[in-house]
């Protein structure tokens, strides 16, 4: 199976202009999360589903509040990658939730030793924001679609983060920013809830996946991830180490 067919009807879709409205801007371009949400009903327990994901710059995908993947597979200019998974066994009757954190970094040229740029060197940017891409539908036996989750076809919402910011420490930053986290604005309920916290939009619907046979081309030119995808296993801290008085580390920030 080719990337055709992967995202047949998909499109990258992004955060709308009105999200950004209140919001400071010092005209530097910086890492930013958001959060896009897919909600759809099932009332047969016999579909399949297989997913194909890609985001600028980096994703975590949960489905019905289960942490899945995380990607994409490390590209460059001329080939993005995405990543393929077969999700039948997380759907649930009823309502499901698809929930994707997205953090998107700088591009290259923004980054500067004064910690302008927070994102990772080895991370491909853009200047665009939070995107995400995804392909797929929930099949019945009989082949019929059940229901879809392509991105720019089916309905997405977006809600644009505020509680985490990104710092650049002087001496590391070619290693990218450290997460300040405000958690009394971290919205609640992202995973599983039908009325989640934070304020959401309909995601914006930004460029096809595909040329168009004019000559245009796309900010992304996708392809199959080419290697195994990483195992993940939950595991437990072995102890807790809280601060005393005298531990607490002084980070120095770049301004």
């Amino acid at each position: 199976m080719g990337t055709y067919d992967d995202f047949n009807g998909s499109s990258w879709i992004g955060v709308p202009e009105k999200s950004y409205a209140g919001r400071e801007w010092n005209g530097r371009i910086k890492a930013q999360t958001a959060y896009f949400r897919r909600e759809f009903d099932l009332n047969d327990m016999h579909g399949k589903m297989v997913m194909h994901i890609s985001a600028a710059s980096r994703y975590r995908l949960y489905i019905n509040g289960v942490s899945l993947l995380s990607g994409p597979c490390k590209g460059d200019r001329f080939r993005y990658f995405y990543e393929t998974i077969d999700v039948t066994k997380y759907l649930r009757w009823g309502r499901n939730i698809i929930f994707v954190k997205v953090m998107s970094y700088p591009p290259y040229d923004a980054i500067t030793e004064q910690g302008d740029g927070v994102g990772p060197q080895f991370m491909f940017g853009t200047a665009a924001g939070p995107c995400l891409v995804v392909g797929g539908e929930v099949l019945g036996r009989d082949g019929r679609r059940m229901a879809s989750v392509n991105t720019g076809e089916s309905l997405w919402r977006v809600c644009l983060d505020d509680a985490v910011e990104l710092k650049t420490p002087r001496l590391s930053y070619w290693m990218g920013g450290m997460e300040v986290v405000d958690g009394a604005r971290l919205p609640e309920g992202l995973l599983n809830s039908n009325n989640p916290g934070g304020t959401w939009e309909i995601a914006e619907n930004r460029w096809p996946v595909y040329p168009n046979g004019t000559g245009g081309i796309t900010p992304f030119p996708l392809k199959p991830r080419p290697i195994p995808l990483l195992y993940e296993k939950q595991i437990e801290f072995t102890a807790e180490m809280p601060l005393n008085n005298g531990d607490a580390v002084q980070l120095t920030f770049a301004e």
